[in-house]
């Protein structure tokens, strides 16, 4: 009578298990959103990590998928940077079934790889709650260029000296010239980084 006792507990109902997987992913905004007013218009990227500019606009999708076996109707998620992209949000979600939301955000000003998280809990109205947490990178190379400069006669260079638009560029560092000869200056950068560069400062030292 025991043993059977000990076969009957043992064969009887599981309890239920409410369970999730969340993978998050990010892109440019520039590739994968087309609506600008609308942060949540966007095609799910398909990386773990992004490089842009400074201030420049990222999309990020968070995928979730149900790996319980309990419906899940209730959900919440929680960017670490982002903030709240959803607060109890009703969605029914079945088990084995999946579902995605989209993000714009904007990358941070200075440079730096920017590691972001995400935390997603769902419930339903029997008290059955699951939570899983995911991350992606958002990285902002640091700006590099190079500069070459040059400098030749005039009178060689210049057609009208008066123009520095009409003179060609000077392919030497140094020159030999009379007191107050008029002389040309070029100066050549070169972006060697990975980020654009869009203001530009330029002084000379005479």
């Amino acid at each position: 009578i025991l043993q059977a006792l000990v076969l009957l507990l043992m064969a009887g109902p599981t309890l239920a298990d409410a369970a999730l997987t969340l993978v998050t992913t990010v892109g440019k905004a520039s590739d994968y959103c087309f609506i600008p007013a609308e942060p949540h218009n966007c095609s799910v990227p398909a990386a773990t990590s992004v490089t842009v500019d400074a201030g420049e606009d990222f999309a990020v999708g968070y995928t979730i998928t149900n790996t319980g076996t309990v419906m899940l109707d209730t959900h919440t998620l929680i960017d670490s940077v982002l903030g709240i992209i959803l607060n109890t949000f009703n969605y029914e979600l079945p088990p084995g079934a999946s579902a995605f939301i989209t993000h714009r955000g904007t990358a941070p000003l200075t440079s730096g790889d920017v590691t972001y998280t995400a935390s997603w809990v769902a419930t339903n109205a029997g008290g059955d709650s699951a939570s899983t947490n995911g991350s992606y990178h958002v990285v902002v190379p640091a700006p590099a260029f190079e500069m070459e400069s040059t400098v030749g006669k005039a009178a060689t260079h210049c057609t009208n000296p008066g123009n520095p638009a009409d003179c060609s560029i000077p392919t030497v560092d140094h020159v030999v010239a009379e007191p107050g000869e008029p002389l040309v200056s070029a100066y050549l950068t070169t972006n060697t980084g990975l980020v654009t560069l869009a203001e530009h400062d330029l002084s000379d030292s005479v």
